[in-house]
Order: C-alpha cells, then structure tokens, then sequence
C-alpha cells in the first residue's frame, strides 16, 4: 500500500495506491527508492533478517508474507514530515495458538498518565523533551522461529543494497529469510520491544510505576526524572535540565538516530502540547485535526451547541441509513471521539450518545451528528487548558441523570483533576437500572470513584503524599447515605456501594463534598444544557476559567 500526492486548489491531498511502481508514477523514482533504501538498510544495518535456501526451511507453510508501504508521515499541527517506507510482516498468518496471550499482548501508557504527567510538568515548570524512536521494533531479538518471503519489487532494491542475497532468489524474484529481530507487524513484536525498551530503560537507574508500566521515574535527590512511553513516542519531563540531559545522552548512547525536541511546545499522540511557564499550565490543542474533520465532513453552518434537549430521544419510525452512510457516520463518530478524549471533552457527552446509535444509526441519529459537527465548526478555536495548581489535592465531580435513555438506564458524567482543570472526562450510559435518581447518583458515584483512586495510587508511587480525593456531588440525599454508608433497605447492591464509599471515606482516602448544581461541571457530561448556563460550565470544563 503506498501513498500518491494529489494537488488541487493548491492544497495537498493524499491517496493510497498498492504498488511501489504506482508511488514511483505519482511521487518520482528518487523520492520512492529513498524511502525504500532508508528503511531497507537499517535493517541491514541491525541484522534484522538472514537469507536462508528455502529448501532449508522446515516446514514451507509457516512461511509468512511481507508488505511494503509508504506514507507521508505528518505531526499533530499538520506539516509534512517525510515520506516514510516500512517493510512489515503479515503476522495475521502466524497462529495464534502458538502464543500464550502474555506473549503478544503489550502495554502503551494510559491517557491519564499522559495528563497527568503534563499537569505535573506544567505546576512544577519541568523542562520537557520528546523525542520517536527510528526502527524501534528493530532493536528486539525474535524468540521464535519464523521464515518470511520478501516480494520480488523489494527483493530487486534490497539486492541492490546488499548483492550477497542475489544466490537466494527464487524463480519468482522473492527471497526466503530467517528473522533475527521483532520486524513490525509480527504478533509477539509489540511485547518483545516493550520488553526490550523497559529493560534499557531501568539500567539507566529509572524504577516503573506499576499503576502504568509505561511510566518510568528515577529521582536523584530532590530531582526526578520522568519518561513516558507509547511504542517508540516519549515525553520526558525534570524539573533538573542537567538530569533530562543526561538521560538524552543515555537513552542516544543505546538508541541511535533519535531527534528531539526540547521548549514549551511538542507533539505527542496526535496532540500539540503548550506549556505556559508563567501560569503553570499546559494547553492541549488539535487544531489541525479539527480542520480536517471539518473538510473531511464539509461541515456548512454553525451551531451555539453541540446538542439540544432532545438529545437522548429517540424516533423508532426514523429511517434507517444506508450501508454507505452508515460506514461514515461510524467513522465520524469514531473520529470526533478521538478528539473529545483529548482535547475538547465538552463534544464527549453527545458523541457518548451517538457511540451507542452506530449498529443501525437513522436519519434522526444523522441530524444530531450534524448540529455535532456545525458545534465543532463554530468553536474550532476552543482546546483544553490544565493548570496544574495543588497538584496534593486531586477531585472528582461525579453527576448522573436518572432513567434518560429509552431502556430507563441512567447516565454518568465525571470530570476529574489534579490543579485547578479537569485532566480525566467520562461520559457514558450506566449499565444498570436505577429505581431513584438517588441511587443513579450512588451508581456513578462508585463507579467513578474508582478510576480517581486509581489516580490517587500513580501519583503516590510518584512520590507525593495526597490529601484525601475531594468527591464533589450535588445530591445531598446520596452525600449523606454515602457517608454514613446507609442506602436504600430494599436495594442490597446499593448498600454495598454505601459501605464501599464509606470504608474510602474511613481510611482518609475519599471526602465527599456538596457542589450546586449551578457549579457542577459534570453536569455537562450528564445531560444536554442550552443557553449560558452552558457556556458557563463548558469554559470550566476547558479550563477558561477556574473551577
């Protein structure tokens, strides 16, 4: 699969084609083979593969294919970076009953830890670098025994690099290898570069933060270090510049080829992040993937909201959409999530909804994706800010709307923060019937609490000691049940999740506080609000303005 570059209007669109022959046609000869060479040669250069006489290969039908592909290769502002080839393995023909599940599955740091991490770096106005590791899968010994067959189109550029391969050609022009290293696309590659890495890593003197394996930490004296890791993306953070340097001069020493980028403004995870020295803060911005979704879904008018009231109806005599617009409705609805957990949670609880209309969503359910999209279309500007101001004193709102969704379910809506802004935005449909809006309150409650411990157990193993979490609740009937760890007598499971609360609540690690309604910013996630009661909340859900 490779990419072609289209120009019209004077902007540059992509297209995939499925040759290299069609990329050399679209892109020139020079550039493809360039691309090629680079990514052919570094495997070379780390011994990724031994050419082997296919008759030598014990059993012919474990032999897997590989796929060469190119693709322009962007970061999160939206500006070309490269073109870039990956030669990868067809690791969907290996089977999969030769792995037990803990030898392809592979951790990437959570979300959360990204966030928080960055709250962190912003309060205590850490120096930051980032940096993508080159080939990264490259650098980890494979422990099984697996042949791969190479193409003819690469096999004609690797020979070309490297003659001594020519004797191992086949009739077809493919060439048969042995794999030395964890080549991209191989089920257990993911799990043996984590490995791999880790190790490195903890040599250097860095301990894992075992609430999130891919969050490492290393302190000399009052100093700390933190990196974060997703695949072959970190985001390293100190508050010493001499302790990040040495770490950069430690991770280059084992990993060749790394560029990074060190200031206030990096790209990491599809996201632009800004630190703000003299605020403490940290904005998180994707203005460029809006814009796309924008031209992608050529989105024609604005709207002042996201959704109107009417959001959780639904017209069981709608019309179906077709196989077409189905397919687009999903991928849009997949695309804005994307965004709404990052950057602009004021989109999460409509496209929370929306999610759960994506089997057979109708024309009613596409009206309400379009006043999604012509929302996106008028606020474009607006982004996340976290302002990582005492940081020793993390909350959590919690709200819940009692019996709003067609089958009587409720619905929770949770921010929760270390500082002055939310970091952790949840939206979603509650998986049991309530009987009260009492006991809708007490479901999100306890469901949601739990993530906040969560968080409460990462930054104690970051070395802070935390004041209890703040439960913030608007329902003072649920705070008082809650507390005295009381429920309803004729609801036995929601006894329990009293008594749940209530032992956080004894052991100094919960403290359930009132919030008005007015204030609670929850509410947005919860259920749909018009007027400026909804910009109101919405600017303290972005961090406009302080919570």
């Amino acid at each position: 699969m490779t990419a072609a570059k289209i120009v019209k209007n004077n902007q540059i669109k992509y297209t995939y084609r499925t040759s290299i022959k069609e990329c050399m046609k679209a892109l020139g000869e020079e550039v493809t083979k360039e691309a090629i060479r680079k990514e052919l040669q570094q495997m070379l250069e780390k011994n990724v593969f031994t050419p082997v006489h296919i008759q030598d290969v014990k059993d012919r039908k474990k032999i897997i294919p590989s796929m060469l592909f190119l693709k322009e290769k962007y970061n999160a502002e939206g500006t070309f970076e490269k073109l870039k080839a990956r030669l990868v393995g067809m690791g969907n023909y290996e089977n999969r009953e030769d792995y037990e599940i803990n030898e392809i599955s592979s951790p990437t740091v959570a979300l959360n830890s990204v966030m928080i991490t960055a709250a962190i770096a912003a309060e205590e106005m850490r120096e930051i670098a980032t940096g993508d590791i080159p080939a990264a899968y490259l650098n980890a010994e494979i422990k099984e025994d697996v042949h791969m067959r190479i193409n003819a189109e690469v096999t004609k550029e690797l020979i070309e690099l490297d003659n001594g391969y020519l004797p191992y050609v086949l009739g077809d022009g493919s060439v048969i290898v042995h794999l030395n290293k964890a080549i991209y696309g191989l089920l257990e590659s993911a799990k043996l570069w984590y490995e791999y890495l880790s190790s490195k890593i903890c040599d250097m003197g860095f301990q894992a933060n075992p609430v999130d394996a891919c969050v490492f930490n290393k302190n000399i004296g009052e100093d700390q270090c933190t990196i974060a890791i997703h695949v072959d993306d970190m985001l390293a953070t100190s508050r010493s510049k001499e302790l990040l340097e040495s770490t950069i001069t430690d991770i280059n020493k084992v990993f060749k080829g790394i560029v990074w980028n060190k200031g206030n403004k990096h790209n990491y995870l599809g996201m632009t992040l800004i630190f703000n020295k003299s605020n403490k803060s940290v904005s998180i911005q994707m203005q460029k993937y809006i814009e796309d979704l924008l031209t992608k879904t050529k989105v024609v008018g604005k709207s002042k909201t996201p959704c109107d009231t009417m959001l959780f109806e639904i017209n069981e005599t709608s019309k179906q959409l077709n196989s077409k617009d189905k397919d687009i409705f999903h991928s849009t609805i997949a695309t804005i999530l994307f965004l709404a957990k990052r950057a602009r949670p004021d989109l999460l609880l409509t496209t929370s909804f929306l999610s759960t209309r994506i089997k057979a969503p109708t024309e009613e359910d596409q009206k309400k994706l379009d006043k999604l999209l012509r929302y996106i279309n008028g606020t474009k500007h607006l982004h996340l800010n976290i302002t990582g101001d005492k940081l020793l004193e993390p909350w959590v709102c919690i709200d819940a709307a009692y019996g709003c969704h067609p089958d009587g379910k409720g619905h929770t809506g949770a921010v929760e923060g270390i500082g002055k802004t939310g970091f952790n935005h949840v939206s979603r449909k509650q998986r049991i019937v309530a009987k009260s809006s009492h006991e809708s309150e007490i479901i999100g409650a306890t469901d949601q609490a739990s993530p906040a411990l969560q968080t409460r157990e990462f930054l104690e193993y970051q070395g802070y000691k935390l004041k209890p979490t703040i439960v913030y609740q608007d329902n003072q009937a649920a705070i008082r049940s809650m507390t005295k760890g009381k429920g309803n007598e004729g609801s036995r499971h929601i006894r329990i999740r009293d008594f749940w609360i209530k032992d956080k609540i004894d052991s100094g690690e919960l403290v359930l506080n009132y919030l008005s309604t007015d204030d609670m910013v929850a509410d947005l996630l919860t259920k749909p609000i018009t007027g400026k009661q909804f910009v109101k909340l919405r600017n303290k859900l972005l961090g406009w303005v302080e919570i």
